[in-house]
């Protein structure tokens, strides 16, 4: 399996603490008018952040566990 890169780690926990951040204000904050009013909570939705958070979880453990994780000695043999 391919290691994934911690920077690509970092993106994703980004991207996800934000879709959560803008879930929280467009269902608290009321919006300027073109924009609209509060949305609706939605048992979908709630769900969806249910699973992010679980997802931020998930990669701060693995970005943790990247950056101190130690390689395996190589070891090499000459032969002759």
């Amino acid at each position: 399996m391919i290691r994934p890169m911690k920077k690509l780690a970092i993106a994703g926990l980004l991207a996800n603490i934000d879709m959560i951040f803008l879930y929280d204000v467009t269902r608290t904050i009321i919006l300027p008018p073109p924009l609209s009013g509060i949305e609706q909570f939605d048992l979908v939705g709630l769900v969806a952040k249910i699973i992010e958070t679980s997802l931020i979880g998930i990669l701060s453990y693995r970005l943790l566990s990247i950056s101190t994780e130690t390689r395996p000695a190589r070891i090499t043999q000459k032969i002759g």
